[in-house]
């Protein structure tokens, strides 16, 4: 299986996504699956820290984020665009030439700055589109969506995806590192019969018992 992941971090979005996809794609080495990543070289970016960790990645320019004039937007941008770096569809050109050299089996996103627009570009040069959230605030066209946030459900996301989208939501699909997941017997802040699920080698399973 051949998974690319497009996440960013830099000193305003920080490391959070970059990290939970470095989890979500050691899982997946394990079972076999080849990724790489697609990243954006923002000033304080973990370009660096996702080769170390034995993954590919194309980087992506950065530059002043521009709106191509051919295009106007009917609707408002998601309210942390500014983080890309770039218009939206200049980071989907960028992105689709990556996805056409993979041609990945599943393309993974976790970016507050990309929606749906942005993926309904780039969808056609994968099999199948994941999305990482945990604001609820945009809309998307993906058939998995995970958002691992505390209390949240699928409801949140009515509206916001397709009707085919499946939805995993709640600490109990949480992206931990092997090394917080071990401590999981250990610790009681979770509760005595809490249960972590680690996600699959292919989000496909996660289809069972929808």
């Amino acid at each position: 299986m051949n998974i690319v992941f497009r996440a960013d971090a830099s000193l305003d979005i920080g490391s959070g996504h970059v990290m939970r996809c470095l989890a979500l794609a050691d899982a997946w080495r394990q079972q076999g699956a080849r990724c790489h990543f697609a990243c954006r070289a923002h000033p304080g970016n973990l370009i660096a820290k996702i080769c170390e960790s034995g993954f590919a990645v194309t980087e992506l320019p950065n530059g002043a984020v521009e709106s191509r004039g051919d295009v106007l937007d009917a609707d408002p941008l998601p309210s942390h665009a500014s983080w890309l770096g770039a218009d939206w569809r200049t980071d989907a050109d960028a992105t689709q030439r990556t996805l056409q050299a993979l041609e990945p089996d599943w393309l993974v996103v976790d970016h507050y700055a990309l929606d749906g627009r942005w993926e309904q570009q780039v969808r056609r040069h994968c099999k199948h589109l994941m999305i990482i959230d945990d604001l609820a605030d945009r809309t998307h066209d993906c058939d998995l969506l995970l958002d691992q946030t505390l209390d949240r459900t699928a409801r949140d996301y009515s509206g916001l995806v397709p009707e085919h989208c499946l939805v995993r939501t709640g600490p109990r699909y949480a992206l931990l590192r092997p090394e917080f997941a071990a401590l999981r017997d250990d610790t009681l802040l979770i509760g005595k019969d809490a249960k972590i699920d680690a996600i699959p080698a292919s989000p496909v399973l996660m289809r069972e018992g929808k």
